[in-house]
């Protein structure tokens, strides 16, 4: 048999056959016996212990998921509520501390940049040369604190080429500070 020699069988049969007369006492017992299914107290308790674990569950992915993100790419350092950390790294050699004549990686931080001043600066760190950075600062330094504060001045001049107003204490938009890392395993910059 082929699809054709199908819907010709199937065109002959009556749609409209009425059921047979036997099988009427046989479907109206079947229907007097089923009942539907009670939902007992067992049930419920099953289900609000579901539910209540995927509540749970939902809630702890939540609450650690973005600052087990940031512990996993570098700098591995968390962040504040309502700070953002640059993704693009620049390359710096501090002159003082325990990492003096390391090559380091710098993470800006900010607070109150919208998206659109995020990705400016990262275009601007991404052709900003870290180490001319560290030098200049190093050439007004007197001490590590000196160095470090100056790191920070001359990383927000070169910012606010892309964020106009961007200050390093008070109001938004802010320079936060920044995140050295002095790690040999990080991946290569630049």
């Amino acid at each position: 048999m082929d699809d054709t020699d199908l819907d010709t069988a199937l065109a002959r049969i009556d749609r409209a056959t009425p059921v047979p007369q036997e099988l009427i006492p046989l479907v109206e017992r079947s229907h007097a016996t089923i009942r539907p299914r009670r939902v007992t107290g067992r049930t419920r308790r099953g289900i609000a212990l579901a539910a209540g674990a995927c509540v749970i569950a939902a809630a702890t992915v939540g609450a650690i998921g973005y600052q087990d993100y940031l512990l996993s790419v570098p700098p591995y350092v968390g962040l504040e509520d309502g700070m953002q950390r640059a993704t693009t790294p620049l390359k710096v050699r501090p002159e003082y501390g325990a990492d003096a004549g390391k090559t380091c990686r710098l993470y800006a931080e900010f607070r109150g940049l919208d998206r659109q001043q995020l990705t400016a600066v990262e275009a601007i760190l991404a052709t900003t040369d870290g180490r001319a950075l560290s030098a200049q600062a190093v050439a007004r330094a007197t001490d590590q604190e000196s160095y470090l504060d100056g790191l920070l001045h001359g990383l927000a001049e070169r910012l606010r080429e892309a964020v106009p107003g961007l200050s390093i204490r008070g109001a938004e938009p802010l320079l936060a500070g920044y995140t050295i890392t002095c790690r040999d395993d990080l991946p290569t910059v630049g």
